[in-house]
């Protein structure tokens, strides 16, 4: 295992025990406000962390320092971070099934609720809105219906749409915007890669003022609602990763070409898909996995970016689910090569392990700066932020 001195670093967390308005007892999320270190997301001045059992942000500065904790609402488990056009932060709230911006004094200046009311029911159905995803094109907010096997959209208008997935408990839990200009996101349960097509999505939306019903009995046009409802399918598609039970994690574009890459937690490979290389019969994209250096049986998959250099990191564990035997944490820098559509094997692809210093992470997600030179990453088991300086 190769660690170049000074590579790597890690930040604690220090998450603060907030206390209750009126001396309320914790409720059970924030009883155990440890390991709960999630998202990060890197604007040019600074690093955002979301503590989603502690229920607040934390921002650092691209030293390292901890600026500011931002105290979000008791309970609301902030999860999903994201920066718009503006430059403002927004984040999802997944227990509360909300969608808020933070004004840059980390308090809630807008809140989208993103729950759903069924028949107009009073009692809401929360989808657990896990990760947002911001298209600039559109100035549209994905997310994750984690819970609810669904896709959400926030338009510009803040008005709200789901979207189901063709398949049942599929647990989206990712997305990122393509080179295509389409969604791309993970399926950890069903085992897919799932893709929004965003001009169908535009493309419904400019028949959105079109009723092609002259029905006046309320129950038919109900039911033909329900039916347009159900042709929203063709927006989505799915496909199924060539390795079972792989457990796709995140999902990122190439740096310049028209590719995906993902991680599988438990196939313990990354995925490479090459959007305009279709399968002739199935009509899906062609998907190349590799398979990743791991040390032991029981170590599994996290995230995974590009630097600078085109280099892929991908993050590797043992999983606190299964800790015996107990080993190092560490993160596998693939070289460049990997993006060369004629390798197609491990073997082909020269690597580095890096260990973390700090065992036990289960390492959450990890990003580059705007320079690539940096790669921050967060350890939920751990409560700490990494950064990985590249040389």
């Amino acid at each position: 295992m190769t660690l170049n001195n000074n590579t790597i670093q890690e930040f604690p967390l220090l998450w603060k025990k907030v206390v209750r308005a009126n001396n309320l007892p914790p409720c059970d999320c924030a009883k155990n406000c440890v390991g709960s270190t999630h998202e990060l997301i890197i604007t040019d001045d600074f690093v955002f962390v979301t503590g989603q059992s502690m229920y607040q942000v934390a921002k650092f500065n691209h030293q390292g320092e901890k600026l500011a904790d931002y105290v979000m609402p008791h309970c609301s488990g902030p999860h999903g971070l994201q920066v718009d056009n503006d430059g403002a932060l927004w984040v999802s709230l997944e227990f509360l099934g909300f969608v808020v911006r933070l004004d840059k004094g980390g308090n809630i200046d807008k809140a989208i609720d993103v729950n759903m009311y069924p028949n107009g029911n009073k009692i809401a159905i929360n989808p657990a809105p896990h990760c947002i995803c911001f298209d600039p094109s559109t100035g549209i907010m994905w997310f994750t219906g984690k819970r609810t096997s669904t896709i959400g959209k926030i338009n510009p208008d803040g008005s709200v749409e789901h979207f189901e997935l063709k398949s049942l408990g599929a647990t989206p839990i990712y997305l990122s915007v393509g080179p295509d200009g389409n969604i791309w996101g993970t399926e950890l349960t069903s085992s897919k890669i799932l893709k929004i097509n965003t001009q169908i999505v535009k493309t419904e939306e400019k028949k959105a003022g079109c009723c092609c019903s002259t029905a006046t009995d309320e129950v038919t046009n109900k039911a033909l609602k329900r039916i347009a409802d159900k042709q929203q399918a063709d927006i989505i598609d799915e496909y199924t990763i060539p390795t079972a039970n792989a457990r796709p994690i995140a999902i990122i574009p190439d740096p310049s070409q028209r590719m995906m890459w993902f991680t599988e937690e438990a196939g313990k490979k990354v995925g490479r898909i090459e959007i305009d290389v279709l399968d002739p019969e199935t009509g899906a994209p062609k998907i190349t996995e590799f398979a990743v250096p791991v040390l032991q049986p029981n170590d599994v998959l996290a995230s995974l970016a590009f630097d600078c250099n085109n280099n892929l990191w991908v993050e590797v564990y043992v999983d606190q689910n299964n800790p015996n035997p107990e080993g190092k944490d560490y993160i596998v820098q693939f070289d460049a090569s990997i993006r060369d559509t004629n390798n197609t094997g491990t073997l082909q692809i020269p690597f580095t392990l890096h260990e973390v210093p700090t065992p036990k992470t289960v390492m959450h997600r990890i990003r580059a700066d705007k320079s690539g030179k940096a790669l921050w990453f967060t350890e939920l088991n751990t409560d700490q932020l990494g950064k990985i300086t590249i040389g």
